[in-house]
């Protein structure tokens, strides 16, 4: 049995990916192996604490293609607004390159369980260490361009 506050850590952590958009199959293969938990455990506190994890991970991407949509609305539609994250919107260059260069690649199998999704969250992630306003910007950028991709 793991150390109970790997486990709280791990289940942390895979809210937040979830959350982020990460198909919950991978977020569980990722964290086992970063916290060396035991095969299975994390899985099954995960459904405990979540219920079914298919429906938990249905329901984080629907909250984030709403937020995307409403946060993209709002861009368009209230200047001052979009004139406040003019400075962040001017950073997402690097973002744009790295995401459309995986995507360019090719979208992955049917039915596998990520939408390279890890790489770029890392990759943002040591862009903008700190949380914020350019992280979520920056995953907003990356969401927006898979699914332009998809199209």
């Amino acid at each position: 049995m793991s150390d109970e506050d790997d486990i709280q850590d791990a289940l942390a952590d895979f809210a937040e990916d979830v959350g982020n958009g990460q198909a919950w199959t991978a977020a569980i293969r990722i964290l086992t192996e970063d916290y060396e938990l035991e095969e299975g455990e994390l899985a099954a506190r995960a459904a405990k604490d979540f219920g079914d994890l298919d429906a938990y991970q249905a329901e984080c991407r629907e909250a984030l293609d709403k937020g995307d949509a409403a946060f993209t609305e709002k861009l368009k539609s209230d200047k001052a607004f979009h004139k406040a994250k003019a400075p962040n919107l001017a950073r997402m260059g690097p973002v744009t390159e790295f995401v459309t260069g995986i995507l360019e690649k090719g979208a992955p199998e049917p039915c596998a369980d990520w939408w390279p999704y890890m790489p770029i969250k890392r990759h943002i992630d040591t862009l903008f260490p700190a949380p914020g306003d350019v992280r979520d910007m920056a995953f907003w950028t990356a969401r927006t361009l898979q699914r332009a991709h998809k199209g």
